[in-house]
């Protein structure tokens, strides 16, 4: 396994291919009732594994490019200064904006973190188990400062809107958000985030992370009416509606700390109806489906498209020792040479750097 700038290429195109699904699959609500959780968690899991090990496997294939691929090796080999690549620039470029990227990010985490401290002081503070017995270790804080509910901070808690639910809404509200807590979506999030890091200059890392909360949203969904029957999850998906109808007035945090928490926003919500009305409780995605989406990488790292050039001398045969100790190099008034082997004539960029083959001139 190595790492190269075909495969890094071919990973940029793979990845960008399968975002474009991953959103489709998310906002098609045709495709709603075919494709279920466990498909788009593959898909998700596909992707970052794939953005983050651009790499060629045992058995790729290589194929020639003697077009697209030389003109990209040509452009990042071009040098600058001497022994100073294109491709260094570009590399010096990309990690200063991923440190960029960092610094920002950490400022984000350190001023929510500090606004959360904020409201804690004056929000009422209560813990899951009050709630649903059985349920330990997550607090809830109902507060003000919050219009719809949501999970946030470094240690996960659950923040309420001064909100008057009804004793079923309130306990579908806590059940989806502990779903949130349970799956470990604020990691999955910050997972993106890294991703994005990373890769802050590819766009498409961009569109992955705008659809990541309507992802997380669906999964908690799913695993919600994993265990109702037909009547229950549709009284959920009423309730869910009911919920998002109460909450008139959006205060929303800093949009800058939007990928520090999970909000369950009116922006989803007709894609989350959608989504469970298309799906059956237990339903899970055709057995076929969920395999080819899993050879999905192998497929996309079996072929590699290396720089080829075809102005390079290509050998017909071998040639004997005798043969080679026998040949000569022409050079021609033009400044080319040319390669003389048992009658056989190679052109050539420039001679060998050798002694034992002898260089005529033409015409001497």
């Amino acid at each position: 396994m190595r790492l190269t700038i075909s495969s890094f290429l071919i990973m940029l195109v793979m990845t960008s291919i399968l975002i474009i699904l991953f959103h489709l699959l998310l906002t098609r609500k045709k495709s709603h009732g075919l494709f279920r959780a466990d498909f788009l968690t593959i898909v998700l899991i596909v992707i970052v594994l794939r953005i983050l090990l651009p790499i060629e496997l045992p058995f790729t294939k290589t194929v020639a490019s003697t077009v697209i691929m030389t003109t990209v090796k040509d452009f990042l080999l071009f040098e600058l200064l001497p022994s100073f690549s294109m491709m260094h620039m570009l590399l010096i470029i990309w990690f200063i904006g991923s440190m960029i990227q960092w610094i920002r990010y950490l400022s984000r985490v350190r001023k929510l973190q500090q606004l959360l401290k904020s409201i804690q002081q004056d929000a009422q503070h209560h813990t899951i188990t009050d709630y649903i017995p059985g349920e330990q270790g997550t607090d809830v804080y109902i507060t003000e400062a919050v219009s719809i509910p949501m999970v946030m901070g470094i240690r996960p808690s659950i923040y309420l809107p001064e909100t008057a639910y009804t004793k079923e809404e309130l306990h579908n509200i806590l059940y989806h958000e502990l779903q949130h807590i349970h799956h470990k979506d604020l990691w999955i999030k910050q997972l993106i985030n890294g991703v994005v890091i990373l890769y802050w200059w590819f766009l498409p890392v961009y569109v992955l992370r705008k659809q990541i909360d309507l992802y997380l949203e669906m999964r908690a969904d799913s695993a919600v009416i994993k265990e109702m029957n037909k009547e229950e999850y549709l009284d959920y998906a009423q309730s869910i509606l009911d919920v998002q109808k109460q909450q008139i007035e959006q205060k929303r945090f800093p949009s800058k700390m939007s990928t520090c928490f999970i909000s369950d926003g009116t922006k989803s919500l007709s894609y989350r109806l959608d989504f469970l009305l298309q799906g059956e409780p237990k339903r899970k995605t055709n057995g076929i489906l969920l395999a080819l989406v899993c050879i999905l990488p192998f497929i996309s790292n079996g072929i590699i498209i290396e720089p080829a050039y075809s102005h390079q001398p290509e050998l017909k045969s071998t040639f004997t020792e005798k043969q080679i100790t026998e040949s000569y190099i022409i050079e021609h008034a033009d400044g080319t040479y040319t390669l003389v082997v048992d009658g056989e004539k190679i052109p050539l960029v420039e001679p060998p750097v050798s002694n034992e083959i002898p260089v005529i001139k033409e015409g001497g």
